[in-house]
Order: C-alpha cells, then sequence, then structure tokens
C-alpha cells in the first residue's frame, strides 16, 4: 500500500501534488463546516456580554468558510503558480555569488553565541521571580486558572480549557501562541511536581518566552549576517543582549521575546525568497508571517508593510531580472495559506 502510494505521488506533476495536498486540506474544511454548529443556528447568550462559546460556534464556522474558498481558488488557479522559474533564474544570482564569496567568519557564530549565553545567564536569574500584573493575568484566565470561593467558605481550582487558552480575548491580553506554549511547559512540570508544592512554577510559565528571548539575539545577528554585516551582527547580538529592556521581554511570560525573534526570521527568509524565488523560502516566509500574527496580532503593521513592499520589488522585477508573475504567484500563494489559518483561528477572538 505505501508502494503504491509512493509511486502515485511520484507519477503526479507539480501542479497534480499541488492540487493534492490542498485538496486534502479542503476536505478537512469542508468536513468541519459539515459538522460543526451552524451560526444561522446558534443562539446568542442572554445579556449584553457575548460569550466566548457563542464566538467560537459563529465564527469558527465563518473563518472555516473563508478558507474553503480560499482553497478552491488555489486549486483552480493551481497551473498558473505553479509554473517553474526560468532556467536562469535557478542559477546562483550575483548576489548568491557575492554570499558564497563572503564566507561567514569562523568566528562568528561562536561569539553570537558568547552574546546568547550573556542574555541566558542573566534571564535564568529572574524565571523565579515573582509574576507582575500582566503574568498573573495571563496566568490566572489563559493558562493555568485560579481558586474561587464556594459558598460553604471552600476555596474551588478552576483549571482552564484549551478553548479558553486558544479563544478567549475578552480582554485582548492573550498572547495566544506563547499561551500555548505556556500550558504546555506547565502542564509538564505538574506530572513531575510534589503534591504538596505549590500548584504552580514561575518558572516553567515563563520557560518559552526565555527560549525565544535567548533565540532572538541570534536571530538579530543572522539578519544583519545575511545583509553581509557580519562584525555588525557580532556587536548587535551584545549590545541586545546587555540591553535591559530585552533582559526583562526575554524572562516574562508573554509574547513579546517570540516577537523579538521572529521578526527578523522573518526579513531573512524573506530576503532568501526574493533572491531565489525558491518554494522553500516563500513557504517559510509565510509560516513565520503566521506565528508572528499568532503570538501577537499587532504585528500586522510589520506584515503589512512587508507584503507592500513585496509587491512594488516584485513589479519592478527587483532582484529577480525576471517577469514578476512566477515569484508573485509563489508570494501570492504562501501569504494567503498563512492568512486562511490565520483568520481562521483568530476569527472568534475579534468580536470580543
Amino acid at each position: 500500500m505505501k508502494t503504491r502510494l509512493l509511486n502515485y505521488w511520484n507519477g503526479l506533476t507539480p501542479t497534480g501534488r499541488a492540487r493534492l495536498v490542498l485538496g486534502c486540506a479542503l476536505a478537512v474544511v469542508a468536513l468541519f463546516l459539515l459538522f460543526a454548529p451552524k451560526p444561522w443556528m446558534v443562539e446568542a447568550s442572554p445579556g449584553a456580554r457575548v460569550s466566548v462559546g457563542y464566538c467560537v460556534k459563529v465564527y469558527s464556522w465563518w473563518g472555516g468558510a473563508v478558507a474553503l474558498a480560499g482553497l478552491a481558488a488555489l486549486i483552480a488557479t493551481a497551473r498558473w503558480w505553479m509554473r517553474p522559474l526560468p532556467a536562469a533564474v535557478l542559477q546562483p544570482t550575483e548576489a548568491e555569488r557575492a554570499t558564497l564569496a563572503r564566507r561567514t567568519p569562523r568566528w562568528f557564530w561562536p561569539l553570537v553565541g558568547a552574546a546568547m549565553l550573556i542574555t541566558a545567564v542573566a534571564g535564568y536569574q529572574r524565571l523565579g521571580f515573582s509574576l507582575w500584573d500582566d503574568e498573573i493575568y495571563n496566568l490566572r484566565r489563559f493558562v493555568h486558572g485560579d481558586y474561587r470561593l464556594k459558598d460553604d467558605g471552600t476555596a474551588e481550582f478552576r483549571e482552564r480549557s484549551w478553548r479558553t487558552t486558544l479563544q478567549d480575548y475578552r480582554k485582548p491580553n492573550n498572547h495566544i501562541l506563547h499561551s500555548v506554549m505556556a500550558r504546555a511547559a506547565v502542564g509538564a512540570w505538574k506530572m513531575f511536581r510534589d503534591p504538596a508544592g505549590p500548584p504552580f512554577s514561575e518558572t516553567a510559565f515563563r520557560v518559552p518566552a526565555f527560549l525565544f528571548g535567548i533565540a532572538s539575539v541570534g536571530g538579530l545577528a543572522w539578519l544583519l549576517k545575511e545583509l553581509a554585516l557580519a562584525r555588525a551582527g557580532v556587536l548587535a547580538a551584545f549590545l541586545l543582549a546587555m540591553h535591559p529592556w530585552h533582559l526583562r521581554y526575554a524572562s516574562e511570560g508573554r509574547g513579546y521575546s517570540m516577537v523579538l525573534f521572529l521578526l527578523p526570521v522573518l526579513l531573512v527568509c524573506w530576503l532568501r525568497a526574493m533572491r531565489t524565488g525558491r518554494w522553500r523560502w516563500w513557504i517559510a516566509t509565510g509560516a513565520v508571517q503566521f506565528a508572528l500574527l499568532y503570538a501577537y496580532p499587532a504585528t500586522a503593521y510589520p506584515v503589512l508593510g512587508l507584503n507592500i513592499v513585496t509587491f512594488g520589488l516584485l513589479l519592478a522585477r527587483r532582484p529577480l531580472q525576471v517577469a514578476p508573475w512566477v515569484p508573485a504567484g509563489r508570494w501570492l500563494v504562501s501569504g494567503a495559506v498563512a492568512a486562511m489559518a490565520f483568520v481562521w483561528l483568530f476569527l472568534p477572538c475579534v468580536p470580543q
């Protein structure tokens, strides 16, 4: 069976493979729309405040409908955006040759690693500190839960559901991607905790943000190295590692350190996509854009600005000196898939 499926896959054209993958995704979305509650059949909760459950039932369906229409459009137009790049583009460009000629200095990554180590050592000392206001709110409302007094005077712990973690946005203080990772980290810690000890760990709650904070130092250096500024990359890494505001966000249980890491990584992927036009870099660009928006929706401003610049450069045929429609198709598809995934997941949060 496995051999038969592999032979079938190998026998497909690139366009056929793309349509098969998108068709499977479309089938999943169609099944969701078929079995999920229909918006016109969901009754609004009494009172002026709309409940999370109501928003999820109504707007998840509409988000899925948007994704279904988008996938259908991509399947119908696959022959256009799956066209191969011209043979001349597949050869190393002048920029790529210049990049290869400027090989990464041997001292670059060891020095960047030293800067990341500074962040790790300094930030580790703050992981066990008490939580401040936004962290406490995030832990109680979206990640862990809180205690409530019952009528008989006893305290009862109310654990938050995964629906709350993923889709409660009544106060826009939920950095969803971080909340998911923090909940996984706290859940893993609970498996080994002392039952007589505290119900949560500040360190476990902050570990995901801490790891992204360390990685953000390397991400900034990587971006500057990609721009042929290796020395500036090392200097920037040390400056960022020692910056007090970066130290705070690198050891704070919020999604800001994810943004500090993902923004330079987005620009690296985008630069390589624009220079080469290859699918893997356009897909990476779309994936990082989705992660940025899901971690912190206010990053819509740099994401939108980057896409406006991309459109202008593709029309100007820069840096690829070829007709713009082939790389433009790849840009549109990768961005559209990322946008559909984000809309489907985040649309229930908007009316809250």
